[in-house]
């Protein structure tokens, strides 16, 4: 077996190793927001040199710039690095949920997210929020992740426009969304 053929099994195997301790650790980790706010930190820029290319993307996941976008992959990454896990729901690299109202739905049912079409008092850093009207349907088109909550300001990090959700006030959804946005904030348990 020559060396490339071992390289590829071997991250093979821990690729699935990964996923399994995902699915089957699903319950033994509450949710930690300062995990999820350091992932955020790490992560938030997949094209370091603003060449158009995302080459800074964890290993242990894909993205999906190509196929609709990142947005909701990353926000799972983010959790998944909080401690929340998908399992068999999970069907993307490492466990994630790549569509934006696919992981709306499954916070909602599967991990009791409570879900707010305003911004509620419990709505904190690492909460997710689902941008709901950028066609005409109303199911969640992007998603976004609380980096820092301020009264009544949010700022956000996202992947697809990445941002760190540290620029006041340009990373507030209030003022890079076009028209006024129709958003659902959900506060992770």
């Amino acid at each position: 077996m020559n060396k490339e053929n071992l390289i590829k099994k071997l991250a093979s195997f821990l690729i699935i190793l990964v996923c399994l301790f995902t699915i089957f650790s699903s319950k033994l980790y509450a949710y930690n927001r300062n995990r999820a706010l350091e992932y955020i930190d790490i992560w938030w820029d997949s094209d370091l040199d603003d060449d158009g290319i995302h080459e800074h993307i964890n290993p242990l996941y894909t993205e999906y710039y190509d196929v609709g976008g990142d947005c909701a992959n990353f926000a799972s990454q983010v959790l998944i690095n909080g401690g929340i896990r998908f399992g068999t729901y999970g069907y993307g690299v490492g466990g994630t949920i790549p569509g934006a109202e696919n992981l709306r739905v499954n916070l909602r049912n599967h991990h009791g997210a409570n879900e707010y079409l305003y911004l509620h008092d419990s709505i904190k850093e690492g909460d997710i929020i689902f941008w709901t009207n950028s066609d005409t349907t109303p199911d969640a088109d992007h998603t976004l992740e609380v980096r820092i909550r301020a009264g009544s300001n949010i700022y956000t990090a996202a992947h697809d426009n990445d941002r760190p959700g540290t620029r006041i006030p340009d990373d507030n959804p209030n003022y890079f969304l076009p028209g006024i946005p129709v958003l659902a904030y959900q506060h992770i348990s």
